[in-house]
């Protein structure tokens, strides 16, 4: 058997839990922004049904690769 992780390395796996948390609360929130905002984005762009997903689809294409992108420079 392996004894038990240290004080310190258990409190290290807590932290890095918190922050993965913390970053998927963050994404969540933003797609829950765009989904409350489409039907004002429909009106007053007159988009259709493909529009929208267009536009739904190139919203998490840009944050994907912001979050990436921020994720490295961390």
């Amino acid at each position: 058997m392996t004894a038990p992780p240290a004080p310190e390395r258990l409190r290290t796996r807590w932290l890095v839990l918190a922050v993965l948390c913390l970053a998927e609360l963050v994404v969540v929130l933003d797609h829950t922004v765009l989904n409350v905002a489409i039907p004002t984005l429909t009106a007053e762009l007159g988009a259709d049904t493909a529009q929208v997903q267009w536009i739904i689809n190139a919203y998490a294409l840009s944050q994907a690769g912001l979050l990436l992108a921020a994720g490295s420079a961390a």
